[in-house]
């Protein structure tokens, strides 16, 4: 996982979701990963779900992860 991943996997963890969400489940499985086993890469469908989940939660996530990643907008 790059450093931009693992960033959006743990801010993605402090989201709350649907309960039994596929989402749920998969940003719950990223964050124990980016903690366990920092160095696998993620599959591309992978990568593209992370994305698309944080651009779905980012007003949960907050202005804080944004300027951590660099992004100044929370319109993504």
């Amino acid at each position: 996982m790059t450093e931009d991943q693992k960033i959006k996997a743990q801010a993605l963890s402090r989201c709350r979701f649907l309960p039994g969400s596929n989402a749920k489940r998969f940003v719950r499985d990223m964050a124990r990963l980016a903690s366990e086993k920092p160095d696998q890469e993620l599959t591309e469908k992978q990568r593209k779900y992370l994305d698309d989940l944080f651009h779905s939660y980012r007003r949960q996530i907050g202005r804080a992860y944004m300027e951590t990643l660099g992004q100044t907008s929370l319109d993504l």
